[in-house]
């Protein structure tokens, strides 16, 4: 089957997540330009987000869901899809987002009111901070779970509290895919994949090809559950 519609699971702005060198405006121009219908915008949450700590938190998820707001607009009138999301690391104090183990998580389908009266819900262990996300709806992605960079103390698996695993992303060698890939497969968790775009001119892109457009995150959501949508990785084409 040749697949129509490709979407991004994975992607960073330069006005929420620090890593970034890339605006919101033009994250969605270079979707549009790489022929995507579609992608989520996943900010780093906690960790290497831009915000200060001090920021009282629903200001901070102002900040996060106005940005995405700014991408969709931009998208909307190159007639793409964008939808919200967050990438979680794991935190161990609520009051200092700016900290992180490193062990990353995208989660996708929360809604702005729910995050925004959710910092308590957020300073609970991981695996029933994770069951209460996904009671109110989301779906969570373990973003490379085999990092292994100098600043991941430790390699964690959560194979009972994620919907998905990252199989494929862009920016991580074939040592960090591969095992995500045995993994997946060893748990039967659905695989994804993303780009982890950070600027315009990374190599490789990724995410996932449906052969249906999906309007809504809801729809994006079924199409993996459902094996309607599959995981791709391309090379990426000269500016």
């Amino acid at each position: 089957m040749k697949y129509r519609y490709r979407y991004e699971l994975h992607c960073h702005t330069s006005e929420c997540s620090a890593c970034s060198q890339i605006p919101a405006d033009e994250i969605a121009e270079f979707y549009h330009k790489m022929g995507y219908a579609g992608f989520c915008v996943t900010d780093h949450f906690s960790g290497n987000s831009t915000l200060p700590d001090d920021l009282p938190w629903k200001k901070r998820v102002d900040f996060f869901y106005e940005t995405y707001k700014k991408a969709r607009a931009v998208g909307k009138k190159l007639g793409l899809s964008v939808f919200f999301g967050i990438e979680y690391g794991i935190n161990t104090d609520v009051n200092r987002m700016s900290r992180s183990t490193h062990n990353d998580f995208l989660i996708l389908n929360l809604n702005r009111e729910w995050l925004s009266d959710s910092k308590d819900i957020f300073a609970l262990k991981t695996a029933e901070l994770f069951a209460k996300i996904r009671e109110a709806g989301g779906f969570i992605i373990h973003a490379h779970p085999f990092n292994d960079k100098p600043w991941v103390d430790y390699i964690r698996l959560l194979p009972h509290s994620v919907d998905a695993v990252e199989v494929m992303n862009g920016t991580h060698t074939d040592f960090v895919n591969t095992n995500a890939k045995a993994y997946a497969e060893a748990y039967g968790l659905l695989q994804t994949a993303g780009s982890d775009c950070h600027r315009k001119g990374i190599p490789v892109l990724g995410g996932m090809e449906t052969d249906e457009p999906c309007q809504t995150s809801d729809e994006l959501i079924n199409a993996i559950k459902t094996n309607k949508a599959k995981p791709f990785k391309i090379s990426a084409p000269a500016r």
